[in-house]
């Protein structure tokens, strides 16, 4: 099966995240000794944001009322901004776009990191499509995931390269019948070309 289209995870194959995301998340919780407890409530509400169901910033604002807070709305949703995408990947995603190859972002975000990726980062310069959870209404690794991606793209399955730094979507979109491939930023985009030039159509 070889691959004429490539799907790219976001958090670990384009992007690092913020090493300190879970502290800053902890910082916001008044209760040291619960600072678990708040972070599994934190993302316990984003969980349904992230197929669409709910507004991110609303159900995480609840989160912060119900526990009294001492962090505002907004300090709290900037801890979803602090991403720092790879030059080396973005240029490679650069170079095969040039050459005609379709290259999609395919991630799980809710709406509010939705937003992050296509007004602060300015991705849809760089992917020929953003392939979001919340806009599809369908996370990895599920089917309907995969289903809905490739359909958005007006592709067969067959035809799409998936590429997650998470091995349960790797096998889920294996499963949905796509090829797929685990890589995370930590191996270095040599990595990434050398799977491209594995599965690709060759030119």
């Amino acid at each position: 099966m070889n691959a004429t289209v490539l799907l790219l995870d976001a958090d670990g194959v384009v992007q690092e995240g913020d090493p300190g995301f879970r502290a800053s998340l902890e910082a916001l919780c008044p209760e040291p000794a619960k600072v678990g407890e708040f972070v599994a409530g934190v993302f316990a509400a984003e969980r349904p944001c992230a197929t669409g169901e709910r507004d991110f910033a609303e159900a995480l604002g609840e989160v912060l009322n119900r526990w009294n807070s001492p962090g505002t709305l907004d300090e709290a949703l900037s801890c979803w901004e602090r991403v720092e995408p790879s030059g080396q990947v973005l240029d490679f995603v650069a170079e095969l776009r040039g050459a005609g190859t379709v290259v999609a972002l395919a991630t799980n975000q809710q709406n509010y990191r939705a937003r992050v990726l296509r007004e602060l980062l300015a991705y849809d310069d760089h992917f020929d499509a953003l392939l979001i959870s919340c806009e599809l209404g369908f996370v990895k690794p599920t089917a309907g995931f995969f289903g809905a991606a490739c359909a958005r793209l007006g592709i067969d399955r067959a035809d799409a390269l998936f590429v997650d730094d998470a091995m349960p979507n790797v096998l889920g979109a294996r499963e949905a019948g796509l090829a797929a491939e685990h890589d995370h930023l930590s191996e270095g985009v040599g990595r990434l070309r050398a799977l491209w030039a594995q599965h690709a159509v060759p030119r």
